[in-house]
């Protein structure tokens, strides 16, 4: 009798502590070495600007929200437009940008960036997206000036990297320039060359000339590898 009551104690002790955690992502495998023995200090970024987080996931918000500061103030939209019109009122805030999170394929909110990069070129933006795909990583960084952080960082590590200070080489020859996204957004569209130089109105040795350009940029060889990038990112 005395080691059933002590069994049934423990599991109302197990269930009591299991109803206090915070509702953290799926992926944030926080150790509570990370939680608890840390000081606040050590474990707040020392960010000074404002966030901007864009995303779908609720596992990501909760996460942000319950995080130490200065996360937790972030300011949460669900499409990038809200965002950026809310960056109007501080164009010291940083852009956090869930690529996996939005309800857009990731070529549509690539080409949001890209317009918005051609108004203001030297706007960078915090983008989290899995990095192990190299191909869709060199095309991200070749359509906007950002920085790629994993997004498969645990919550602690997604803070840190966003209090690292930002280093990013801002080169325009890195990058698409409009002619050349054009194209690659009709051929997203499944456009041939052809159908590209006759609607653009141009020789189509010009669009052959752009898109070698591009496939050089992306280090690929083949414009058949160069196809099937774009229908993985248009998913």
């Amino acid at each position: 009798m005395r080691v059933v009551l002590r069994r049934d104690r423990r599991r109302r002790n197990v269930n009591l502590m299991c109803g206090s955690r915070l509702p953290l992502p799926h992926y944030a495998l926080v150790d509570r070495v990370d939680l608890v023995t840390q000081p606040v200090v050590i474990r707040a970024a020392s960010l000074t600007e404002r966030l901007i987080l864009v995303t779908h996931d609720n596992y990501l918000a909760n996460g942000i929200r319950h995080s130490p500061p200065p996360l937790t103030s972030s300011a949460i939209f669900p499409c990038l437009r809200e965002a950026m019109h809310a960056r109007q009122r501080s164009d010291s805030a940083r852009v956090i940008i869930d690529l996996n999170g939005c309800t857009l394929p990731v070529f549509d909110v690539l080409h949001q960036l890209h317009l918005i990069s051609r108004q203001k070129p030297g706007l960078a933006f915090d983008l989290l997206t899995e990095t192990d795909d190299p191909e869709i990583v060199r095309f991200i960084e070749a359509s906007c000036l950002c920085r790629i952080i994993d997004r498969r960082f645990t919550l602690s590590g997604i803070q840190r990297a966003l209090a690292f200070p930002r280093v990013i080489f801002n080169n325009p020859r890195d990058r698409f320039i409009s002619q050349e996204w054009e194209i690659i957004r009709l051929m997203a569209q499944g456009l041939t060359l052809r159908n590209i130089a006759a609607q653009q109105q141009r020789p189509y040795h010009r669009i052959i000339y752009r898109l070698a350009r591009i496939l050089a940029l992306l280090k690929i060889k083949k414009r058949q590898q160069f196809i099937r990038l774009l229908q993985r990112i248009s998913e």
